[in-house]
């Protein structure tokens, strides 16, 4: 009882320090970004530093999540290891446990990297005021809305970049996005392609095992 009691406070306090790490993770760029003259430079800068580091970890989820499905590097991550192993044990399976893990981490990637790109484009646009089309500050809507149609290279042309900095960034986002696209669809698809297989073939076997026990007890009797 008090193990199971010492547990639960222990989870208790790990879900606490959770929520306080992705709201200066996630929360407290944005409200920097959005009133940057109203704080020093320091909290700017910690604003800034935070940012930076959100950007490191998408980078970081990116690159596993691509040496998982593909083996890129000659040093393969713990995660392909794991999945070459389970392929020699169970030749039948052609899908790893750790691809479903992969893809979700390579997807939450994707989706930091454009929160990242609209608090970075709600900053410049407070900073300075002609770095958009619109003549002002974005609001947080239309930040994640340019970030997004970027990102899926709609382009509606109600916003658009004005000054270089601003140019280079959205340059910068649609490269990362075609990357994303690419990756992510044929991860995707090789995902879902290997599930099926498996599927199949777990299928085939426990019929043709049912057969086979079927054809002794006809034997038997």
């Amino acid at each position: 009882m008090q193990k199971s009691t010492f547990y639960n406070v222990v989870r208790f306090v790990l879900l606490v320090i959770g929520v306080f790490f992705l709201f200066y993770l996630i929360i407290l760029p944005l409200i920097d970004a959005i009133s940057p003259h109203e704080y020093g430079v320091a909290r700017v800068s910690l604003g800034i530093f935070v940012l930076a580091f959100l950007f490191l970890v998408s980078v970081a989820m990116a690159v596993e999540s691509t040496k998982a499905f593909y083996s890129i590097g000659a040093e393969k991550s713990r995660q392909v290891k794991i999945f070459l192993i389970k392929i020699k044990k169970l030749k039948d399976k052609s899908l790893g446990v750790d691809a479903p893990g992969a893809l979700i981490s390579m997807i939450l990637s994707y989706i930091f990297f454009n929160y990242i790109f609209s608090v970075f484009y709600i900053f410049l646009s407070h900073v300075d005021n002609h770095s958009f089309s619109t003549g002002g500050p974005l609001s947080i809507i239309d930040g994640i809305f340019f970030s997004v149609v970027t990102a899926t290279t709609i382009g509606y042309g109600d916003v658009y970049p004005e000054t270089g900095i601003a140019k280079l960034s959205v340059l910068f986002q649609i490269l990362i996005s075609m990357f994303y696209a690419v990756v992510l669809f044929s991860a995707s698809s090789s995902y879902l392609r290997d599930y099926v297989s498996t599927v199949k073939k777990q299928a085939a076997k426990e019929v043709a095992e049912e057969l086979e026990q079927k054809t002794e007890q006809s034997a038997q009797g």
